[in-house]
C-alpha cells in the first residue's frame, strides 16, 4: 500500500452510520495526492475485534479531482458486519509513503469513526451463520494468511484485513 509521491489526505468513510447486527457495512479508504498510483494497492484496513471483515476490496478508479490541485484519488472499499450491538469505533487508518522531493517517509492518518449497531446478541449469531453460508460464502480474513493456512481455524484471525487488489466481492 506505500506510495512514492506527494500525497495530502486519508479519508475513512462508511455507508452506514447506524446500523443493525445483520446488516453489512461498506468501509472506505481514499488516498489523494499526486503519485504513483498504479503502485498503491489497498492499504490493510484495522478493525476491532467486534467487527468481521469479509476478504478483498474493491478499488475504484483514479480519478483526477475538480479543484484544479492536479490531485488524483483512489478508492477502495471494503465489506464488514458488526458482532454485536453497542457502539463500535473503526480506528484511524494510516497510509505511508515516500516523497522523492524532500527524500522523506511520511504517514497519512485518517480520522477515526463510530457506527451504532442496534440489535440484540442472540440476532448476532443468527445474522453471522446466515451470512456466512446463505449470502457471502466467505471467511473473515486472516491478516498475511496464505493457502497452506487456510486449515487453521477462523477464530484465530487478528484486528486487520488484507484486501486483495483485484477481487471484487
Amino acid at each position: 500500500s506505500d506510495g512514492l509521491g506527494k500525497f495530502s489526505s486519508l479519508v475513512l468513510s462508511v455507508d452506514k452510520n447506524i446500523v443493525d447486527v445483520k446488516s453489512l457495512i461498506n468501509v472506505s479508504l481514499k488516498v489523494v495526492g499526486q503519485g504513483n498510483f498504479a503502485q498503491v494497492t489497498a492499504p490493510r484496513l484495522r478493525l476491532p475485534k467486534s467487527v468481521r471483515a469479509f476478504p478483498g476490496a474493491t478499488e475504484g478508479d483514479l480519478v483526477k479531482r475538480e479543484d484544479n490541485s492536479g490531485n488524483f484519488e483512489k478508492k477502495f472499499t471494503y465489506v464488514v458486519q458488526p458482532l454485536k450491538p453497542g457502539n463500535i469505533t473503526i480506528p484511524s487508518q494510516d497510509f505511508f509513503y515516500f516523497d522523492p522531493e524532500d527524500q522523506q517517509y511520511h504517514t497519512l492518518t485518517s480520522r477515526e469513526l463510530t457506527i451504532a449497531v442496534e440489535g440484540d446478541e442472540e440476532e448476532v449469531v443468527g445474522a453471522a451463520s446466515r451470512t456466512d453460508t446463505q449470502s457471502l460464502q466467505k471467511k473473515p480474513v486472516e491478516p498475511e494468511r496464505r493457502a497452506k493456512d487456510d486449515e487453521e481455524s477462523a477464530e484465530s484471525w487478528a484486528d486487520e484485513a488484507v484486501p486483495s487488489q483485484s477481487r471484487a466481492l
